[in-house]
């Protein structure tokens, strides 16, 4: 459990690790007009892409904000003192066996919620399955979603995971600012009038998933995978039109709520897996519940004294 001690280290003045939250938070809530920026500047440069591959400019500008933003995130450690792989891990070098069993594994998880959702909305959904166009696109998709993957992973699961347990010391309020934080920027993005409870409780969740799933595998190994595998496989199974995606989506229509609750079931029986998987004994310790209820024993043999 050193993941979050890594805050520690380095350049310890407290306005650098504002400053850094402060402009990362401007991006997080602005990122839809950063993207409509990026991509209005680079229009020239997407029609003459889209000539080659229509996939690939969908993903140049389904990725733009992170590829603008991944050298800041390269300079974000010299800010604070530290080296890039210290926000990432807390072990000598990153364990890329380790991600790679989660991209295995998590890939079940989101294969099952798509091909449930195919199996629900079957008349929705017709068959575009192309070789060639499909090889280009898996390609082209890994190398450009490893990029958005390890960008939104270190700015959300990284950086403000030990900010946020730095000024509070607490685990507990930690994963709990982090759901707040999760949903504030979803809220301030997406039009108030299109929100609902389910969105809120779903949100709310993915926040502390996040957060809980950071803690309990003492860094961002299991993160980076789980992110990776969900940009990865919706983007390469289904689309609503050019892109040689397995499936072609016909609908106008959103997704159900139901596949909300789905979401959410799926990533419990997920924890549930990795506490399991990696023999994790101590995770009432790492998620800081241990602590807790150490504290609320402490409260309730005071009032006993007192009594």
């Amino acid at each position: 459990m050193t993941y979050l001690k890594q805050s520690y280290k380095g350049n310890q003045d407290i306005r650098h690790w504002i400053f850094v939250f402060v402009i990362l938070t401007i991006v997080m809530f602005n990122k839809n007009k950063i993207s409509n920026q990026i991509n209005e500047f680079c229009e020239p440069l997407y029609v003459f892409l889209s000539d080659y591959s229509v996939s690939l400019v969908d993903l140049l500008k389904y990725c733009s904000t992170e590829i603008v933003l991944l050298p800041f995130i390269f300079f974000i450690p010299k800010i604070n003192g530290r080296n890039l792989l210290s926000f990432i891990t807390p072990r000598p070098k990153l364990d890329l066996i380790k991600i790679l069993a989660i991209i295995i594994v998590y890939s079940v998880v989101v294969l099952l919620g798509l091909c449930l959702e195919l199996y629900v909305d079957y008349d929705f959904y017709k068959l575009n399955f192309d070789l060639v166009g499909f090889s280009g696109l898996v390609i082209v998709a890994s190398l450009l979603l490893t990029i958005k993957a390890f960008v939104t992973e270190f700015v959300f699961c990284a950086y403000f995971t030990q900010f946020f347990s730095r000024f509070t010391q607490n685990r507990l309020i930690m994963i709990f600012l982090l759901m707040i934080y999760y949903l504030l920027s979803k809220i301030y993005v997406i039009p108030f009038d299109d929100f609902t409870i389910h969105n809120v409780i779903f949100f709310l969740f993915i926040g502390c998933f996040y957060g809980v799933i950071v803690l309990l595998g003492d860094g961002l190994e299991i993160t980076l995978g789980m992110s990776f595998i969900n940009f990865l496989l919706p983007a390469i199974f289904v689309s609503g039109g050019e892109i040689p995606t397995l499936f072609v989506n016909t609908s106008e229509e959103g997704g159900l709520n139901i596949f909300y609750y789905i979401s959410i079931f799926n990533n419990v029986c997920y924890i549930i897996f990795i506490i399991k998987a990696f023999k994790i004994k101590d995770w009432k310790e790492r998620l800081g519940i241990e602590l807790c209820l150490k504290k609320l024993r402490r409260i309730n043999l005071l009032k006993k004294d007192l009594q």
